[in-house]
């Protein structure tokens, strides 16, 4: 399945205006786990930006606090120097960097 995060677009053909819709043309959804890429792209440009940083990530599961070391299609990698944690974009709840 493609992205469902499509814009209508037009053109004219024929002399009529004839409406479409495009997508990005990335696969939409992990077949594993049915989440959404395409609702987690703000989450993800965001985190991006603070890879490297220490945050705390307030999750489903409760806080996780460490370096934000990498940024995946669904989660995200956050390590506190002795253990990694891999956390999926569907159960972050809020970001925080912390200093």
């Amino acid at each position: 399945m493609l992205c469902t995060d499509s814009k209508k677009k037009y053109r004219h053909q024929g002399g009529k205006k004839k409406e479409w819709k495009e997508c990005c043309g990335r696969p939409s959804q992990n077949i594993e786990t049915g989440d959404d890429f395409c609702n987690f792209e703000g989450l993800r440009n965001e985190l991006r930006r603070l890879v490297g940083s220490f945050v705390e990530k307030e999750t489903t599961g409760g806080p996780v606090e460490g370096v934000l070391a990498a940024v995946r299609q669904d989660y995200a990698v956050v390590t506190d120097g002795t253990s990694t944690y891999f956390v999926p974009f569907k159960n972050i709840q809020s970001v925080v960097k912390l200093g």
